[in-house]
């Protein structure tokens, strides 16, 4: 309580969140340009999900 997180601690941490949730999942075999941009709100997330079926593009806006 109190303290900033670092741009490059919550890139790092949201990055490996999402990824390992992600790879649970047997039919997804990756996750690949991870970009996370901060604003004083929001969080913009985007990636690519690779799967045995096809790629996904993934871009959200979670807020903080």
């Amino acid at each position: 309580i109190g303290h900033m997180l670092s741009d490059e601690y919550i890139n790092t941490d949201c990055e490996s969140e999402i990824t390992d949730a992600l790879l649970m999942n047997e039919f997804i075999e990756s996750v690949e340009d991870f970009e996370v941009v901060k604003d004083s709100d929001h969080l913009r997330v985007s990636f690519k999900v690779l799967t045995k079926f096809g790629n996904v593009e993934v871009d959200e806006n979670v807020r903080r």
